[in-house]
């Protein structure tokens, strides 16, 4: 349906009349930034920029470059001034802009970069083995903050598992569990939004995100299996809810063939890992009362064989031990990734911080804490 003349000027005085408020409201939160940002969005141009998000293409250029795909006109009565007046409203629908990429391409490339990191290999002197438990929490990989980006998560991730390997060399590992507990990427999809569609602050870009956290958690694995055999477990979080099982079954595919690392499949949200005699339910996050119900019913197979229950949870950001319900217990995870202009607006503080956990035969478990 093409647009009259006098349909188009609606438009245009329409568009005027947000821009003008849309710009008081860039105003009022560019004021509220620390000032390292506010200096890259020193200048109008900038800070148009920073807010294209709320507002792409205006009317008027998605006009002449015609990318309606189509317009529905409504005639509505309104109550204004002590009268009621009749208004026209015109509902416009753009084109969607698709950016092709070839995943299965990226996966490969991914994989072929894939080495272990050159550390020194750990070898562990007591007889008596343990098992050993690492939590990946909030690792939001390709987030930009004043002391975070995706270059600084490759190399804190790496200095801090092999931190943990250190403080445990003196154990013989049994076996090493990989809990990636949800958020490893930091948005999920190709606009940098959330799974739900909120704006995120990349730093490399959808695509090369995606290459990068395989490569790193593939290096990851390949790293540990060099001390134990290694079971590998991935939770969709908020953040990352589509590339989180993009992740999981790239690692599965890559490690297909190799006999001391396994990934399992099982839940997209929650799992139960059984070690020894302990059973960990892994997710980003639970309440108290489906935490309950979720055990009892998703894991009743494992109930009675067992004698501690444990949830392991992130989302928050910070370590806690959410409480200890007589047979229930609920560990939160820290985080890994540095703090942005939002995070520290909501209050959510990071430690950059590794909480392990090494599992005895007789059921008592140690936690090891490795800091940046």
């Amino acid at each position: 349906m093409k647009l009259t003349q006098e349909q188009q000027e609606f438009i245009l005085k329409e568009w005027k009349r947000i821009d003008k408020k849309q710009k008081k409201d860039w105003q009022g939160e560019y004021e509220t930034m620390p000032e390292f940002v506010q200096k890259r969005y020193s200048n109008g141009d900038n800070m148009r920029r920073w807010g294209k998000h709320r507002q792409p293409e205006t009317p008027k250029q998605q006009i002449i470059q015609g990318n309606i795909d189509y317009q529905v006109i409504r005639q509505n009565k309104v109550f204004k001034s002590g009268e009621w007046r009749e208004e026209e409203y015109i509902t416009t629908k753009i084109k969607s802009k698709k950016q092709e990429v070839d995943y299965i391409r990226e996966i490969k490339l991914a994989l072929q970069e894939m080495k272990p990191p050159t550390y020194k290999i750990i070898k562990h002197t007591n007889k008596k083995g343990v098992d050993l438990v690492i939590p990946i929490a909030d690792f939001h990989y390709d987030k930009k903050g004043k002391d975070y980006n995706a270059l600084k998560a490759e190399r804190l991730i790496e200095q801090l598992v092999y931190k943990v390997l250190l403080k445990t060399k003196h154990l013989n590992i049994n076996k090493i569990y990989l809990f990636v507990l949800g958020d490893y990427f930091h948005y999920d999809t190709m606009g940098n939004t959330t799974t739900k569609g909120t704006p995120q602050d990349a730093d490399l870009g959808s695509v090369e995100m995606f290459r990068g956290g395989i490569r790193i958690l593939g290096n990851l694995c390949l790293q540990l299996s060099e001390v134990a055999p290694v079971q590998l477990s991935v939770i969709s979080g908020n953040h990352d809810e589509q590339n989180a099982m993009a992740l999981r079954a790239s690692m599965e595919f890559a490690f297909r063939d190799n006999e001391n690392i396994k990934v399992t499949t099982g839940n997209q949200y929650r799992e139960y890992i059984k070690v020894n005699e302990v059973v960990f339910g892994i997710t980003h996050d639970i309440k108290l009362d489906k935490a309950r119900v979720n055990m009892l019913t998703e894991a009743r197979h494992l109930i009675s064989a067992n004698k501690r229950f444990i949830w392991l949870l992130g989302h928050l950001h910070n370590a806690s031990q959410v409480g200890d319900y007589g047979d229930l217990e609920m560990w939160r995870q820290p985080a890994f990734c540095g703090e942005d202009h939002w995070t520290n607006k909501e209050g959510y503080k990071s430690n950059k911080m590794l909480q392990a956990y090494v599992v005895y035969d007789n059921n008592e478990i140690d936690t090891i804490t490795a800091k940046e």
